[in-house]
C-alpha cells in the first residue's frame, strides 16, 4: 500500500502525462484544421510553418489552463468569494482543517445552485480554492460539511 508521498509523486506524473497529452492533442488538432484551412483558400505556409502554429495555440491554451483554471472555473459558475460573517460555519471548517494539515488556508467561494456540490480548484496549496453550493450548505449540518 503506497503512502501520502508516493499518491503525491504518482498524480503529479499522472498529471504531466494529461498536461502533455492535451497539448500535444491540440497541436495536432490544430495542425489538421490549419492545414485544412490553408488548402481550402489556396495558400501554402508549409508544414513548418503549421505546425509551429499549432505548438503556439497548444502552448498558449495549456499556460492559460494551468495557470488560470480556477479562476475560469469560478467564473463559469458566478461563484462568490465567503465572508466569514455570511458563511461562518463553511468559514471556520475550512480555516480548521487548514490549520490541522498546516496547509495554507485556501479561498472559500460559494455558488448559487440548490443542487448539493462541492469542488476544489486550484494549482497548488498557495492558489487553492473551495467552492461549495447554497445546496450543500441548506442540506448538511456542521460534522457532515466538514466531511465534504
Amino acid at each position: 500500500m503506497e503512502n501520502v508521498y508516493e499518491a503525491t509523486s504518482s498524480n503529479k506524473r499522472k498529471s504531466n502525462l494529461i498536461l502533455v497529452g492535451f497539448l500535444l492533442f491540440v497541436a495536432v488538432t490544430v495542425y489538421f484544421f490549419v492545414n485544412i484551412f490553408t488548402f481550402y483558400l489556396g495558400l501554402d505556409i508549409g508544414f513548418v510553418g503549421i505546425f509551429g502554429l499549432a505548438l503556439i495555440v497548444s502552448g498558449v491554451s495549456g499556460f492559460v489552463g494551468y495557470y488560470y483554471s480556477d479562476q475560469i472555473v469560478l467564473s463559469i459558475s458566478s461563484a462568490k468569494p465567503a465572508t466569514k460573517e455570511e458563511y461562518f460555519d463553511l468559514y471556520s471548517i475550512v480555516e480548521n482543517i487548514s490549520i490541522a494539515t498546516g496547509l495554507p488556508m485556501p479561498k472559500v467561494y460559494v455558488m448559487q445552485d440548490p443542487a448539493p456540490n462541492a469542488f476544489a480548484t486550484g494549482r497548488d496549496p498557495n492558489n487553492a480554492v473551495i467552492c461549495v453550493t447554497t445546496g450543500l450548505l441548506e442540506k448538511l449540518d456542521r460534522t457532515e460539511l466538514e466531511g465534504v
